[in-house]
Protein backbone atom coordinates (compact mmCIF):
# COMPACT_ATOMS: atom_id res chain seq x y z
CA UNK A 1 0.00 0.00 0.00
CA UNK A 2 2.78 2.38 0.92
CA UNK A 3 4.60 1.54 -2.30
CA UNK A 4 1.47 2.38 -4.29
CA UNK A 5 1.15 5.74 -2.57
CA UNK A 6 4.84 6.47 -3.23
CA UNK A 7 4.41 5.53 -6.90
CA UNK A 8 1.37 7.80 -7.20
CA UNK A 9 3.28 10.66 -5.60
CA UNK A 10 6.27 10.17 -7.91
CA UNK A 11 3.94 10.20 -10.91
CA UNK A 12 2.29 13.38 -9.67
CA UNK A 13 5.65 15.06 -9.06
CA UNK A 14 6.89 14.00 -12.49
CA UNK A 15 3.74 15.33 -14.11
CA UNK A 16 4.10 18.64 -12.32
CA UNK A 17 7.73 18.97 -13.38
CA UNK A 18 6.86 18.25 -17.03
CA UNK A 19 3.99 20.74 -16.87
CA UNK A 20 6.31 23.33 -15.31
CA UNK A 21 8.89 22.82 -18.08
CA UNK A 22 6.20 23.15 -20.75
CA UNK A 23 4.88 26.36 -19.21
CA UNK A 24 8.39 27.78 -18.89
CA UNK A 25 9.12 27.00 -22.53
CA UNK A 26 5.76 28.34 -23.69
CA UNK A 27 5.87 31.60 -21.77
CA UNK A 28 9.61 31.98 -22.33
CA UNK A 29 9.01 31.97 -26.09
CA UNK A 30 6.12 34.38 -25.60
CA UNK A 31 8.28 36.69 -23.50
CA UNK A 32 11.03 36.67 -26.14
CA UNK A 33 8.48 37.41 -28.85
CA UNK A 34 7.00 40.27 -26.84
CA UNK A 35 10.48 41.65 -26.26
CA UNK A 36 11.24 41.56 -30.00
CA UNK A 37 7.98 43.38 -30.74
CA UNK A 38 8.83 46.02 -28.16
CA UNK A 39 12.35 46.50 -29.53
CA UNK A 40 11.08 46.79 -33.11
CA UNK A 41 8.26 49.18 -32.22
CA UNK A 42 10.30 51.47 -29.99
CA UNK A 43 13.22 51.33 -32.40
CA UNK A 44 11.09 52.46 -35.35
CA UNK A 45 9.49 55.22 -33.28
CA UNK A 46 12.90 56.39 -32.11
CA UNK A 47 14.36 56.33 -35.64
CA UNK A 48 11.46 58.36 -37.02
CA UNK A 49 12.01 60.99 -34.35
CA UNK A 50 15.76 61.16 -34.99
CA UNK A 51 15.27 61.66 -38.72
CA UNK A 52 12.47 64.14 -38.09
CA UNK A 53 14.84 66.39 -36.14
CA UNK A 54 16.47 67.40 -39.43
CA UNK A 55 13.22 67.84 -41.40
CA UNK A 56 11.82 71.33 -41.94
CA UNK A 57 14.63 73.35 -40.39
CA UNK A 58 13.74 76.23 -42.71
CA UNK A 59 9.99 75.86 -42.20
CA UNK A 60 9.81 79.02 -40.10
CA UNK A 61 11.99 82.08 -39.70
CA UNK A 62 13.97 82.80 -36.55
CA UNK A 63 12.00 83.80 -33.48
CA UNK A 64 13.27 86.49 -31.08
CA UNK A 65 15.80 84.43 -29.10
CA UNK A 66 17.08 82.74 -32.25
CA UNK A 67 17.56 86.15 -33.85
CA UNK A 68 19.71 87.06 -30.89
CA UNK A 69 21.76 83.89 -31.46
CA UNK A 70 22.12 84.71 -35.16
CA UNK A 71 23.30 88.23 -34.29
CA UNK A 72 25.92 86.95 -31.83
CA UNK A 73 27.36 84.23 -34.11
CA UNK A 74 27.22 86.11 -37.41
CA UNK A 75 30.12 84.56 -39.28
CA UNK A 76 31.12 87.72 -41.12
CA UNK A 77 32.40 89.41 -37.95
CA UNK A 78 35.81 89.10 -36.35
CA UNK A 79 36.43 87.13 -33.19
CA UNK A 80 36.80 90.19 -30.95
CA UNK A 81 33.43 91.47 -32.15
CA UNK A 82 31.97 88.02 -31.51
CA UNK A 83 33.26 88.15 -27.92
CA UNK A 84 31.89 91.65 -27.46
CA UNK A 85 28.47 90.40 -28.57
CA UNK A 86 28.18 87.21 -26.51
CA UNK A 87 29.12 88.97 -23.27
CA UNK A 88 25.92 90.99 -23.64
CA UNK A 89 23.89 87.81 -23.01
CA UNK A 90 23.13 86.46 -19.54
CA UNK A 91 23.78 82.88 -20.67
CA UNK A 92 27.23 81.25 -20.47
CA UNK A 93 29.27 81.41 -23.70
CA UNK A 94 30.16 77.80 -24.60
CA UNK A 95 27.11 77.24 -26.82
CA UNK A 96 27.84 80.44 -28.73
CA UNK A 97 31.48 79.46 -29.26
CA UNK A 98 30.55 76.05 -30.64
CA UNK A 99 27.75 77.27 -32.90
CA UNK A 100 29.97 80.16 -34.09
CA UNK A 101 32.52 77.60 -35.32
CA UNK A 102 29.71 75.45 -36.71
CA UNK A 103 28.39 78.37 -38.74
CA UNK A 104 31.62 78.66 -40.72
CA UNK A 105 30.94 75.22 -42.18
CA UNK A 106 27.14 75.08 -42.34
CA UNK A 107 26.23 78.78 -42.54
CA UNK A 108 24.42 81.11 -40.17
CA UNK A 109 20.94 80.90 -41.70
CA UNK A 110 18.00 78.93 -40.24
CA UNK A 111 19.26 75.58 -41.50
CA UNK A 112 22.86 76.20 -40.50
CA UNK A 113 22.19 77.26 -36.92
CA UNK A 114 19.32 74.89 -36.23
CA UNK A 115 21.24 71.92 -37.62
CA UNK A 116 23.67 72.22 -34.72
CA UNK A 117 20.80 71.86 -32.26
CA UNK A 118 19.37 68.95 -34.25
CA UNK A 119 22.74 67.19 -34.22
CA UNK A 120 23.08 67.66 -30.45
CA UNK A 121 19.54 66.42 -29.82
CA UNK A 122 20.11 63.30 -31.94
CA UNK A 123 23.50 62.68 -30.34
CA UNK A 124 21.90 62.84 -26.89
CA UNK A 125 19.43 60.08 -27.78
CA UNK A 126 22.08 57.90 -29.43
CA UNK A 127 24.41 58.35 -26.47
CA UNK A 128 21.68 57.29 -24.07
CA UNK A 129 20.76 54.19 -26.11
CA UNK A 130 24.36 53.08 -26.63
CA UNK A 131 26.15 54.10 -23.43
CA UNK A 132 23.55 52.87 -20.93
CA UNK A 133 23.70 49.30 -22.25
CA UNK A 134 25.23 47.92 -19.02
CA UNK A 135 22.37 49.34 -16.94
CA UNK A 136 19.13 49.03 -18.97
CA UNK A 137 17.67 46.51 -21.40
CA UNK A 138 17.57 47.32 -25.10
CA UNK A 139 13.79 47.58 -24.99
CA UNK A 140 14.02 49.95 -22.03
CA UNK A 141 16.63 52.12 -23.72
CA UNK A 142 14.65 52.34 -26.95
CA UNK A 143 11.50 53.08 -25.00
CA UNK A 144 13.27 55.99 -23.33
CA UNK A 145 14.54 57.21 -26.69
CA UNK A 146 11.09 56.92 -28.26
CA UNK A 147 9.50 58.82 -25.36
CA UNK A 148 12.04 61.61 -25.81
CA UNK A 149 11.87 61.89 -29.60
CA UNK A 150 8.09 61.71 -29.49
CA UNK A 151 7.81 64.60 -27.08
CA UNK A 152 7.16 68.16 -28.20
CA UNK A 153 9.77 69.42 -25.74
CA UNK A 154 12.63 67.44 -27.31
CA UNK A 155 11.53 68.07 -30.89
CA UNK A 156 11.08 71.80 -30.34
CA UNK A 157 14.52 72.29 -28.85
CA UNK A 158 16.13 69.99 -31.43
CA UNK A 159 15.10 72.63 -33.99
CA UNK A 160 15.68 75.67 -31.81
CA UNK A 161 18.88 77.67 -32.34
CA UNK A 162 19.55 77.96 -28.63
CA UNK A 163 21.68 75.95 -26.21
CA UNK A 164 19.06 73.57 -24.85
CA UNK A 165 19.76 70.53 -27.03
CA UNK A 166 23.46 70.87 -26.24
CA UNK A 167 22.36 70.78 -22.61
CA UNK A 168 20.49 67.53 -23.36
CA UNK A 169 23.69 66.00 -24.68
CA UNK A 170 25.80 67.07 -21.72
CA UNK A 171 23.06 65.97 -19.32
CA UNK A 172 23.03 62.47 -20.80
CA UNK A 173 26.82 62.34 -20.54
CA UNK A 174 26.58 63.24 -16.85
CA UNK A 175 23.97 60.48 -16.38
CA UNK A 176 26.15 57.86 -18.07
CA UNK A 177 29.27 58.67 -16.06
CA UNK A 178 27.28 58.81 -12.81
CA UNK A 179 25.83 55.36 -13.48
CA UNK A 180 29.31 53.99 -14.15
CA UNK A 181 30.56 55.42 -10.84
CA UNK A 182 27.66 53.84 -8.93
CA UNK A 183 28.30 50.50 -10.66
CA UNK A 184 32.04 50.58 -9.94
CA UNK A 185 31.37 51.16 -6.26
CA UNK A 186 29.89 47.64 -6.15
CA UNK A 187 33.25 46.22 -7.25
CA UNK A 188 35.85 46.07 -4.47
CA UNK A 189 38.93 46.69 -6.65
CA UNK A 190 37.38 49.08 -9.18
CA UNK A 191 38.89 52.55 -9.54
CA UNK A 192 36.63 55.54 -10.04
CA UNK A 193 39.26 58.27 -10.34
CA UNK A 194 39.03 58.55 -14.13
CA UNK A 195 35.23 58.58 -14.10
CA UNK A 196 35.15 61.23 -11.37
CA UNK A 197 37.59 63.39 -13.35
CA UNK A 198 35.47 62.99 -16.49
CA UNK A 199 32.34 63.85 -14.54
CA UNK A 200 33.97 66.98 -13.14
CA UNK A 201 35.07 68.07 -16.61
CA UNK A 202 31.60 67.49 -18.03
CA UNK A 203 29.98 69.37 -15.18
CA UNK A 204 32.36 72.27 -15.74
CA UNK A 205 31.50 72.31 -19.45
CA UNK A 206 27.79 72.15 -18.62
CA UNK A 207 28.06 75.14 -16.31
CA UNK A 208 29.31 77.13 -19.30
CA UNK A 209 26.31 76.12 -21.43
CA UNK A 210 23.26 76.77 -19.28
CA UNK A 211 22.62 77.58 -15.65
CA UNK A 212 19.97 74.85 -15.39
CA UNK A 213 22.66 72.22 -15.83
CA UNK A 214 24.14 73.35 -12.53
CA UNK A 215 20.97 72.13 -10.81
CA UNK A 216 21.42 68.73 -12.44
CA UNK A 217 25.06 68.68 -11.36
CA UNK A 218 24.07 69.47 -7.79
CA UNK A 219 21.44 66.71 -7.79
CA UNK A 220 23.96 64.19 -9.16
CA UNK A 221 26.55 65.12 -6.54
CA UNK A 222 23.97 64.64 -3.78
CA UNK A 223 23.08 61.18 -5.09
CA UNK A 224 26.73 60.18 -5.40
CA UNK A 225 27.44 61.47 -1.89
CA UNK A 226 24.70 59.43 -0.23
CA UNK A 227 24.49 56.35 -2.44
Amino acid sequence: AFQGVADDQSVNVGTLLRTSDELTEKYGVRANFDNLIAIASFGVACAIGLVGAFVGLRHSSFWLDELFTAWIVENTIKFDEFVARFVTDVHPPLYYVLVFLHSFVFGDDETGLRSFSAACGVAAILLFVIATKPYFSLAGRLFGGAMATGSFFWFYHAQNARGYSLSFLIGVGILVISLSILAKRQQPDARTGGAVAGLAALMLAGSFVHFYLMYECLAVLIVLAFF
